[in-house]
């Protein structure tokens, strides 16, 4: 089952790449999808990403060489 919402280090590994390099995505690369604030467990808020964006994002950014 692939959850609803992932924070960064969950999202790093969803796409299979490290988590510097996931940060380093969202900071310089225009085409990174935006997170969303959400609470989690009625905690925080926490900025998310859901698994529907990441891959929007993983099919444009690698094309059909799937990096995950």
């Amino acid at each position: 089952m692939t959850p609803k919402h992932l924070v960064a280090d969950d999202a790093a590994i969803y796409l299979n790449i490290s988590r510097a390099r996931f940060f380093d995505f969202r900071r310089f690369v225009p085409t990174f999808p935006k997170p969303v604030k959400t609470r989690l467990n009625e905690g925080r808020p926490r900025l998310v990403w859901t698994p529907e964006q990441l891959d929007a994002f993983a099919l444009s950014f690698w094309g059909d060489r799937s990096h995950g």
